[in-house]
Order: structure tokens, then sequence, then C-alpha cells
């Protein structure tokens, strides 16, 4: 299933800290990693979910990729956008785009591909049609 009409399925902003910084004194590689997992466990929030138990299942990361375009320093505004690319039978891709709101360009742009499992027998299950439902609902009212 590919999903091509939602622009944006949630947005978080938030300030480079002060211990998000390497030696280079910008924002520490690695921090990019923390901030598109953090964007991703606000939006299981919002719809009372967790990467433990979403609809049943836990959230497994199977792939993360990340393209740094533009440092960012302390104190930065950060625009991190979360969308879905496309579903497939026990997966699910996720895209990011972190926008530097204060220099007003792209920091970078993340993937992951996220998977359902059943935990207890360690074994990939069937995206839920109850997560379905809710992207669906998402995009009817964007």
């Amino acid at each position: 299933m590919s999903i091509s009409n939602l622009d944006n399925l949630f947005t978080h902003k938030i300030h480079v800290r002060i211990d998000d910084m390497i030696y280079g004194h910008h924002l520490c590689h690695s921090k990019f990693i923390n901030l598109i997992h953090n964007t991703r466990a606000l939006f299981l929030k919002k719809h009372n979910l967790s990467e433990a138990n979403c609809f049943g299942y836990g959230l497994i990361m199977l792939n993360l990729n990340i393209d740094y375009i533009n440092q960012c320093f302390f104190d930065d505004m950060l625009e991190i956008s979360l969308n879905i690319d496309k579903i497939e039978k026990a997966k699910f891709l996720l895209t990011y785009s972190v926008f530097n709101r204060t220099s007003n360009k792209l920091a970078a742009n993340a993937t992951t591909l996220m998977g359902f499992m059943d935990i207890e027998k360690g074994k990939l299950k069937r995206v839920p049609v109850e997560f379905l439902n809710l992207i669906n609902n998402i995009s009817n009212n964007n």
C-alpha cells in the first residue's frame, strides 16, 4: 500500500540542546537518531500507542538511514516532520525531514523501516487493520 496523498503525518519542534553538541560545536550525528526516535514516540503517544504496544504488537526498527545535509547549532529550532511512505505486509517505511527553522535550511532526511512484531513469539505480524485505519483517518483529515 502506497500513501501518496498524505503530506504530513506528524510534526514536532525542538531546540538543539547544549548536550546535543559535539566537539565540533554542531549537532552530533547520533543525536539526529534521538530526534527522530523522539518524534516517532510522540506521534505514537498522541494516539495512545507506544513502540511496546501498537495495537497489540511491538514495533521494531528493521533499518535506519540518515542523509545529513546541513549542520545545526546550539539553540537552533528544528522542525521534524514524520510521514509514511509505504506500507507492506508486516512493515512500513517512515520518512523524516529535519528542517532547521533558524537557518531556514534542510538539516537531514531520514527513513526507518519499522515492523510489527509479536514479541512473545518473536515473529513479524501483518500490519494491524487498526493501524491502517488510523493512517487513513489522518490522511482524510489533512
